[in-house]
């Protein structure tokens, strides 16, 4: 490997104080709100061969689903942010 960046997504969760149902909710809202402003712009900018996806919400907002990222774990999907095109594998986070 030449080359590595890295950056993390859950840099965008912000600390709540409601129930367990409503922090989740809470923190997809903001790895959303984070994904658009800033998560995106940086894949754009830095364009990286291969994005590696810990964990299923950023797996779902890198790969523009829902549902379960089950079927594409471990394997290579085609990632877009703009007119960029890109290798993500997702992974479920540790």
């Amino acid at each position: 490997m030449e080359e590595a960046y890295l950056t993390y997504a859950s840099k965008c969760f912000l600390d709540t104080k409601k129930g367990p149902a409503d922090a989740i909710s809470e923190k997809v809202k903001n790895l959303q709100v984070c994904a658009e402003n800033y998560l995106f712009e940086e894949i754009y900018e830095n364009k990286p061969k291969v994005v590696i996806a810990m964990g299923a919400e950023v797996t779902r907002l890198l790969l523009h689903t829902t549902g379960s990222i089950h079927k594409h774990q471990s394997s290579v999907q085609r990632g877009k942010i703009k007119d960029f095109e890109f290798d993500v594998i997702p992974t479920f986070s540790i």
